[in-house]
């Protein structure tokens, strides 16, 4: 088909063959990868001829051309193929369930002023209080098995009893080969694909009317045909990693070498409105149970594993602890060390999935180091605007950020 030309353009007219074929990939919402000419013959044009047709181009992790095999005038095409790695049938997690209202209830009663001494070390805090708040959770935390097919989480185990139950009627079926053992067991299949379609529509139902974006896209991503986990990269010599630790370290040195170390000279500031001074910031229990209180329990947690869960349904019997940790971390100048670690998870943008170039970093930091960092930030912004501070030009900016976040606080 001499008159294909490729990209497609839709003005173009067709003969009858090509205009065929053309439709059929449109239809198909078909994208064709090859953009150079494929086909090379003394005394001709070289023509693209070879095609590589997907219907998603993170289906291919790249794709080059190669010398043609032996004495043939066609190039050779090379691709890696990215395909998703279909999950077990059947998978059984242990899930943990934890009785929020009797852990916070033995919180409470905790005598935390006898375990954090404020002449301690806020590391050391810091560790009491994590070792502590562990023994309660580990008290209250009950477990049980849950067997799922992670392909169609709608199905329950009602519904693995009668699939069960449907096989068990085909074999009978299989060894007496009568007709009312077959129609019995028609029936009961039809009565089954019925009730699965209904459990699948509702559960897609409910997943979309959600607050939970995460399980949403997790269903989405479980359907797509491209592999969404990140797989090994390549490494500076241009080899693809041989071990996950190897690919972290590959994908660490790739974040590093982007990374912009800022100026430590801060922006001279103007107090000709005020002459006041923010000398120090407390943290009353009362604050930091509010901002515990209002914590998105579908936030993801850092490295110290305390979710915002239980923070949100605790935040009455953790408020005091916390509170302590914070001024003697405010006091002593000094973080605990878990505070300074991220999980950094690597996200795939687009391209090649084994070049570590084409991941943005994501790095999740303990809840309770920000929720610290919140109430600083509240404090600092409170006494700038209380106090006319103005930052000289060009950080004009930064002063309008301010005046609009506290406009919002303020409508909420």
């Amino acid at each position: 088909m001499p008159d294909v030309r490729w990209p497609l353009s839709s003005s173009r007219d067709y003969n009858s063959p090509s205009g065929l074929y053309v439709d059929t990939i449109r239809e198909n919402n078909l994208l064709q990868l090859v953009s150079e000419p494929t086909r090379f013959r003394s005394g001709q044009t070289p023509s693209l001829l070879d095609l590589i047709l997907v219907n998603d181009p993170n289906l291919v992790a790249y794709h080059e051309v190669l010398p043609p095999f032996g004495r043939s005038d066609h190039v050779t095409l090379s691709c890696k193929i990215q395909l998703n790695i279909t999950e077990p049938k059947k998978v059984t997690k242990r899930l943990k369930i934890i009785d929020y209202e009797q852990l916070n209830a033995n919180l409470e009663n905790v005598d935390w002023e006898s375990i954090l001494h404020s002449s301690m070390d806020v590391e050391i805090m810091w560790s009491s209080f994590v070792d502590r708040l562990s023994v309660e959770c580990e008290s209250c935390t009950s477990y049980r098995s849950l067997t799922t097919i992670p392909s169609k989480p709608w199905i329950n185990k009602r519904m693995l009893r009668m699939l069960r139950n449907k096989k068990s009627m085909w074999q009978r079926y299989l060894r007496s080969r009568r007709e009312e053992d077959y129609v019995a067991h028609r029936t009961y299949s039809n009565g089954i694909k019925v009730l699965l379609e209904g459990a699948k529509s509702s559960f897609e139902s409910n997943l979309a009317s959600s607050r939970d974006r995460k399980k949403f896209f997790r269903y989405i991503r479980s359907n797509l045909n491209t592999k969404v986990t990140i797989p090994m990269v390549r490494n500076r010599q241009g080899c693809v990693s041989k071990s996950a630790a190897e690919s972290a370290e590959s994908l660490s040195e790739t974040f590093a070498a982007s990374f912009i170390k800022e100026h430590d000279n801060l922006p001279r500031t103007n107090f000709a409105g005020s002459q006041g001074q923010l000398s120090s910031v407390e943290f009353p229990p009362e604050l930091v149970e509010k901002h515990l209180s209002s914590l998105d329990i579908a936030s993801a947690p850092g490295g110290d594993g305390i979710s915002a869960r239980l923070l949100k349904h605790c935040a009455t019997s953790l408020s005091l602890p916390l509170s302590m940790i914070f001024e003697r971390s405010f006091a002593t100048h000094s973080l605990p060390g878990c505070w300074k670690e991220a999980l950094v998870t690597p996200v795939f943008k687009k391209g090649d999935k084994h070049d570590p170039n084409n991941y943005r970093p994501i790095s999740l930091i303990p809840i309770i180091s920000k929720i610290c960092e919140e109430i600083i930030h509240e404090k600092i912004l409170h006494f700038a605007l209380s106090n006319r501070v103005h930052i000289r030009p060009p950080h004009w900016a930064e002063v309008d950020l301010l005046l609009v976040y506290r406009r919002r606080k303020n409508l909420r």
